[in-house]
């Protein structure tokens, strides 16, 4: 097979992938999971930024406000800001570049960065198990290869995670102008729009992830499982060779280090084009977690 064949063939399995995933109702399940955790994370945020200020409205003598956003400012002049970004993010020049922007914005990018690898995991471990348990697959192998339809597969998820991540987006930016006041729309949209981009990069390997998983049972019940056991695992891992690297520690650190994509995630949050590289890297890492078990997979019996 050609390689334009070849990947004709993959752009055709991506088109039935997506046409699969609205007709069984996937793609509004994913889109619910994607909407429900960063919204309502972004709500609870604004109660607590709505806390941080009736305690700055107190300490001032003046009235406290009804709803948060007016006294944004006074927080950033206090550094109640800063400390709170300090504790998220480690490099200082991100800190001060991220004051500067919408709060609820480097909000979502934050949560984002936790949350969604679970939910692209168990999206990934649903693209190609339920097909080989109803024998479907068939169909498709009878006119392409198996790495075709994993790589489709592949491909077709990826996509319904960049709509799920642009709806979550749009989502936070109505939390963000209903809960909030003095909201600058249009910087707000701007910014949700360019997180949500860099999310959806850091969610490729999380997806390459659920793929593999996928291709090695035809229970969708257990390759959710072994999804989120690796996603918690790889989380584990990272915490595990970051801490304390002396000895044998430092060593299997330096070896496993590089194939864990949450190495790339402080880069994610560079200015500019800087998060360029760190994407490069977790596209590729992506393509190979994805393909990891095709060898056992290409041998199955479907």
């Amino acid at each position: 097979m050609g390689f334009w064949t070849s990947l004709r063939d993959t752009l055709l399995v991506t088109r039935a992938q997506l046409a699969r995933a609205i007709r069984t109702r996937h793609m509004i399940v994913l889109c619910l999971a994607y909407v429900l955790f960063c919204c309502g994370g972004a709500y609870m945020f604004t109660r607590g930024i709505h806390q941080m200020e009736k305690v700055a409205a107190s300490a001032l003598g003046v009235p406290e406000t009804q709803r948060p956003g007016s006294m944004l400012d006074v927080l950033r002049e206090r550094g109640d800001i800063e400390r709170i970004f300090e504790s998220m993010l480690e490099d200082p020049q991100v800190v001060q570049w991220a004051i500067e922007l919408p709060i609820l914005s480097v909000f979502f990018f934050w949560f984002g960065l936790g949350v969604i690898p679970f939910l692209a995991a168990m999206g990934g471990a649903d693209s190609i198990s339920p097909s080989v348990r109803d024998r479907s697959i068939r169909f498709e192998l009878i006119r392409t290869g198996r790495l075709e339809v994993v790589a489709g597969r592949f491909l077709g998820q990826a996509a319904l995670n960049f709509v799920a991540l642009l709806i979550a987006a749009m989502g936070t930016w109505i939390v963000a102008m209903t809960a909030m006041v003095q909201q600058p729309g249009l910087q707000q949209a701007a910014t949700l729009a360019e997180f949500s981009f860099r999310l959806w990069v850091w969610s490729l390997p999380f997806v390459g992830l659920g793929v593999a998983c996928s291709q090695l049972t035809e229970s969708s019940q257990w390759s959710r499982i072994m999804g989120l056991t690796a996603v918690a695992g790889s989380w584990g891992l990272f915490g595990y060779f970051s801490v304390d690297r002396q000895g044998v520690r430092a060593v299997l650190g330096d070896m496993i280090r590089p194939v864990l994509p949450q190495t790339q995630m402080l880069g994610l949050w560079q200015q500019d084009l800087g998060w360029a590289l760190p994407a490069g890297l977790l596209c590729a890492l992506s393509l190979a977690l994805c393909l990891i078990p095709f060898p056992l997979f290409a041998r199955r019996s479907l």
